[in-house]
Order: C-alpha cells, then structure tokens, then sequence
C-alpha cells in the first residue's frame, strides 16, 4: 500500500420523481472515506461528475507543489467505459494540461442535452521535478474539487467532493430516512488499480445498518466490478431504513477477504426539495489497515 488519507411543503408527485432521479445520478462516490484535507502526490478521485439534464460539474484543480506541473483528467462512465463529456476544455473522456506554481485550472461541463450523464474522474500527475511519495518517484502534489450543480424549485443548489488521493476500504455516513432522502455514491476507482492488495478486481461491499442505539437492524452486500460506479437513494435500494435514523457502515473486500479500496460520497436532500448538501464518509484512524492511529 503506497499511501493513506487522514482522516416546507411537499413536491408534486411529478415533481419530487424528478429530484429523487436527479439526486440519484447526482450521487456519487469521492474519497473513499473521507474529505481529502491531506494530498497525497499522484493521482486521486473525484467520486461523482454530472452533466446534462440540468445538472453540471466544476472542477477546479490545484498544482500544490514547487515546479509547474502536468495533469490527466479522465472521464469513466458507471459501466467503467469512457464518458466524453463537452467541457469549457475541450469535448473529450481525457483532458489534459500544466498548472504553473501556486496555480489552478477550472473545468466546467456545458450542462447540455435533456438527459442526465454521470460516472466518476480519475486525477493523474507526474514529472520529475515533483516532490513525489517517498524516495521522489516524480508523482505531483496536485489537489482540487468538484462542484456538482442541480436545478430545483426554479433555484440552482450546489454541492461538492474533494479529489480523493487517500485510501480507505470502510467508512460511516450518517442517515435520517425521517427528514430527509439520503444518497450514496462508491466508485471501485480505476485511479486505485496500483494500490490494491492483490490487484484490481470487484469489490464486495457489506452495508450494515445501525440505530442511534448502536443495534444493527439491517445488513445487506453488493458486488462493484472494476472500473464500475454505482449511486442510489438508500430508500430506493434498501427500504428497510424506513423511518429509521443512525449511521451506515460500508465496508469493502476483495476475493480474498483483503481490504479493498473504495471512494465514496453521501448526499443529502431534504423532503421539501429545497436543500442539498453532501455528506462527508468518517473514517476512525484505526480502520486504516497496518497504520493503527498516530498522535501528530
């Protein structure tokens, strides 16, 4: 493993439809458990990007190291295929460009087209003169985020998700089904192919349900190939959590029990359909495999 991160009223029913699948595509998958306050050089994450059907995203990407640096922006769809996406950059799945030192670029997707298109980025950067990780292998200090914009109500709402450039295999989003419809999106990142234990594979993701009393009601699994990205409503997928609150515990595996890296992004959206936020994944230090926690 090379690196690790820290860790009203009621809408029609047309409608609410509409929010509830705008969300839906919304939602997506970011650091795997947590915002990415530390960068890490090389290559990260940004779990969620949308674009059409009144829905956009900004990326806004930063060059935190000493020497003008090169990136890589690539665009893969859920499938884990290519997603070309019409962008203030060019219309391509792959972008790509320097950032002087102490500079930043902007990349914003056209929002056109009626319908909705969503998947997950991939962030590469290196040259020689970078900084790296360790013994100076070249890889780039770059951070950045993504702001991902929705159209409700006749107001444009926004939310974002830093670049991912930890790993993490389990992580908690807390959930109130009561006052609110939550999100989440993973993404078995291809940006994470070099760190994995044994190699890329499908990810095997257990979900365990907790109350406020620290009961776990629900568990329920779920198989991500490779390259692939999911996102769903929690109602939508397990309707269990009905009328229920406390926090989901997502954790990752692969073919042989080993941990898995992951990103992931919660998403909240109240029932009146007036407020969006996302929700940061927690991740205790000690769920870090072979690290434990450390007093800085």
């Amino acid at each position: 493993m090379g690196r690790r991160n820290k860790s009203g009223h009621l809408l029609k029913s047309s409608v609410l439809s509409f929010v509830i699948a705008a969300v839906a595509a919304l939602l997506a998958l970011s650091p795997a458990a947590i915002a990415s306050d530390v960068v890490y050089p090389g290559f990260g994450t940004l779990a969620q990007v949308v674009d059409g059907g009144g829905t956009y995203t900004i990326i806004t990407l930063v060059n935190l190291d000493n020497v003008t640096i090169p990136y890589t922006l690539s665009f893969f769809a859920d499938s884990g295929g290519a997603l070309s996406l019409s962008t203030s950059a060019g219309t391509n799945s792959v972008l790509s460009g320097t950032i002087p030192v102490g500079g930043s670029t902007i990349i914003r997707t056209n929002g056109a087209g009626p319908a909705i298109s969503q998947g997950y980025a991939v962030v590469t950067s290196a040259s020689n003169g970078c900084y790296g990780y360790g013994q100076g292998d070249g890889n780039c200090q770059i951070g950045g985020n993504a702001v991902f914009g929705i159209t409700l109500n006749g107001q444009t709402l926004e939310t974002t998700t830093p670049l991912d450039t930890g790993a993490a295999y389990s992580f908690a989003i807390p959930f109130d089904s009561t006052t609110s419809n939550t999100g989440i999106a993973i993404a078995n990142s291809l940006g994470d192919n070099a760190i994995q234990y044994a190699g890329a594979q499908a990810a095997s993701l257990t979900f365990k349900f907790f109350d406020q009393s620290g009961v776990n009601f629900y568990t329920s699994s779920m198989q991500l190939a490779n390259g692939q990205h999911t996102a769903f409503l929690l109602a939508s997928q397990f309707p269990q959590l009905a009328g229920q609150t406390g926090i989901m515990v997502v954790s990752s595996a692969d073919a042989s029990k080993n941990p898995y890296y992951i990103k992931a992004l919660g998403l909240r959206l109240n029932l009146a359909g007036t407020t969006y936020t996302s929700i940061a994944p927690l991740v205790p230090c000690n769920w870090y495999p072979g690290y434990g926690c450390q007093q800085f």
